[in-house]
Formats: structure tokens, sequence, C-alpha cells
């Protein structure tokens, strides 16, 4: 297909064809929704692939890792006993110390993110409620904490209440 679009084009440049013939553009447009149909499937294999480590952070690298796996299980991006990858796979593919990769994994669980079986490898928990939990009380006193600080700095209930709404959306 790519050698006949050559051509084609080739015989527009040269001859001066005014218009390509309907097939070329449905045989673009074909490869075009073929190419972006690859594209979402190769997202959707994979939820990793949503992970972003900053190496310019002042978090840790495997903080920054822990916090990633824990969001994308608690917000089922990760599914429930799906197998993450195996700690070397994960370093060459974020080209991160395999060491971090595996503090990462100790520290998630320990947090009952995950599970891990002898020779099989890390899966997601399937009961991710105690973690749940935990993130919804860390997110309370982080908003507790915001409205304390913005009341001291004038900030009215009106003002607090019209942000609400908006972040809410």
């Amino acid at each position: 297909n790519s050698i006949r679009g050559a051509v084609f084009r080739l015989r527009f440049f040269f001859f001066g064809i005014d218009k390509p013939p309907i097939a070329y553009y449905n045989a673009t447009v074909l490869t075009q929704i073929i190419q972006l149909i690859r594209n979402v499937y190769k997202e959707g294999e994979n939820g990793l692939s949503k992970i972003t480590i900053d190496v310019k952070s002042r978090t840790p690298i495997f903080e920054q890792l822990r916090h990633n796996i824990t969001e994308l299980a608690l917000s089922g991006i990760l599914a429930p006993d799906e197998q993450l990858p195996s700690v070397r796979a994960l370093a060459c593919d974020l080209a991160i110390n395999p060491n971090t990769i595996q503090k990462a994994y100790a520290e998630l669980e320990r947090d009952g993110i995950i599970y891990s079986l002898p020779a099989r490898g890390s899966f997601i928990s399937s009961d991710l409620s105690t973690a749940a939990n935990s993130a919804k009380a860390e997110a309370k006193v982080s908003v507790s904490s915001a409205i304390r600080q913005a009341k001291l700095l004038g900030v009215s209930k009106e003002e607090l209440l019209e942000l609400l709404e908006h972040e809410w959306r």
C-alpha cells in the first residue's frame, strides 16, 4: 500500500494529474484509521504506560512509582489480579535501577495494593478497600489543611464552595 501511494504521488507530481483517484483517498483514510486503532489498542493494553516519573522532583523515584501504581489500581485502570511487569522489565522500560522498582513493589505489597506469587510475579490485589480507605483519609486530611490555610488567608466560604463545584465537575 505504501508503494502504491508513493507511485500515485509521483504520478501527480510529474504528470500534473489534478486529483488522485478516489481509491487513493479511501486507502489513505483506511490506513489512518488502522493506525489510530493500533495506537488505542497499545495504550489500552497496559495501564502502566501511564506511569510518569519526574527525575527532577524532590520526591524519591520509588515513592513516585508507588503513588502512580496505587493511583492506577484505585482508579480501575489496572484491573484486579492483573499482572505487573517483572522488576527487570519495568526497570528497562522506565530506565530506573531495578532496586528502586523492587523497593516500590515491596512498599506496594506492604500497603496491600499488590501481592506476589513465588516464581509467577506481582499482581494487583483484588481487595483494595483498605488502600482506598487509607487514600480517602489522606485526601480528607489534605483538604482540611487546605481549607484551614484558605480561611487564614481570607478566602470566603462562597469562594471555596465555588471552587469545590468547579473541581468536582
